[in-house]
């Protein structure tokens, strides 16, 4: 593991040199690195709280070049612990720290705090409330390049391991737009978004791509991509396959096929298929979509039965718990932090066990 962390901290050194698309960065002052540091190891996983105050003090430092080239080490580093052994809470921390840094370069490049904002709307007229919800901005490139004007955000009212009441308006799934000079727009579901979409997708006249149909299928992959939030509960893992999406000719205009498919991982199942159809100017005309997607197992009190006095309780508590596998990383690290001494070892125990085990 040292010889890990070692390797990771000469790959951020190597990156902040060379920045995140190989322009030269200068680098950073002592002074400051020990500032960031800091600032990264005040950062409470799955606390909105601790992120969004970490974010404050980042906008405060500025010098968005090395956040930059951070921010893509520690996504590479998202991905690369995914699939080896290490401390649990680890990927919860850093991708806490990536909320915080994206958050950051967001407010320095847009000149609008999307946190803010979006935190505004949800307490709406009941500004005492605190609402408990993940925030996650939608980096996709697809989503992106349609529209390149707009910070789009997913909004998760966790249901697990305890549903929790939602605000007014508000669904368990959201989707947020922030256009260039703040104006905010909230999407509760696919008919929102299908209305979105209409209005908002560029057309041919304005983007050459679009006349192209590796430029529709973009189209089609957008759409994917944000419709399946729609479904996410914070536990499913989504993926489009290249080969699911076709364009077709039709008698006036055009039409876009594709699917988003869920992991079968810890019991889930399913997909969304979609279709949407354009006019021969390039609007849309309307999208039609099949939504089978179904969870499986997800947290709930198993952590704390890890000691249950009932064997069978503990037996069905541990079988839950590695059939969640690593997915459960989030759930586990939260009631590890609040659990007695007795109960962070059964917890670091079956951990270990996943780890070991692959699950």
């Amino acid at each position: 593991m040292k010889t890990v962390q070692m390797l990771k901290v000469a790959a951020v050194f190597a990156l902040l040199q060379t920045g995140a698309r190989g322009q030269p960065v200068p680098p950073a002052p002592p002074t400051l690195f020990n500032e960031m540091n800091d600032v990264f190891n005040s950062i409470a996983p799955n606390n909105p709280a601790s992120v969004s105050e970490a974010e404050d003090k980042l906008v405060a430092l500025g010098a968005d070049k090395i956040f930059q080239a951070e921010l893509t080490v520690k996504r590479r580093q998202v991905v690369e612990l995914a699939g080896t052994e290490h401390d649990l809470g680890e990927i919860p921390k850093l991708q806490s720290q990536c909320e915080a840094l994206d958050g950051a370069l967001v407010r320095l490049e847009w000149q609008v705090n999307p946190r803010e904002e979006i935190a505004k709307f949800i307490q709406g007229a009941t500004p005492a409330a605190k609402w408990q919800y993940n925030l996650q901005r939608v980096t996709d490139t697809e989503v992106a390049r349609v529209f390149p004007t707009m910070l789009l955000y997913s909004v998760i009212f966790r249901q697990y391991p305890v549903a929790r009441i939602l605000p007014p308006s508000m669904a368990a799934q959201n989707l947020f737009v922030i256009r260039k000079g703040g104006k905010l727009e909230h999407l509760a579901d696919a008919k929102r978004l299908e209305n979105f979409f209409r209005a908002g997708l560029p057309r041919p006249d304005s983007a050459e791509w679009l006349k192209t149909d590796d430029g529709r299928k973009t189209i089609v992959r957008a759409w994917l991509r944000l419709t399946q939030e729609f479904s996410q509960d914070g536990m499913f893992e989504f993926s489009i396959p290249q080969d699911s999406i076709s364009i077709e000719a039709a008698k006036e205009g055009w039409t876009g096929k594709g699917k988003v498919m869920v992991a079968p991982k810890h019991g889930d199942s399913g997909e969304v298929v979609a279709s949407l159809s354009f006019k021969s100017d390039g609007g849309l005309a309307n999208i039609s979509e099949k939504r089978t997607v179904r969870a499986g197992i997800r947290p709930k009190c198993q952590a704390t039965k890890l000691l249950d006095a009932d064997s069978v309780v503990r037996a069905m508590a541990e079988q839950d718990i590695l059939v969640m596998g690593s997915a459960a990383e989030w759930y586990l690290a939260e009631r590890h932090s609040q659990a007695t001494l007795d109960s962070k070892f059964a917890i670091e125990q079956i951990w270990r066990r996943i780890q070991a085990e692959k699950w």
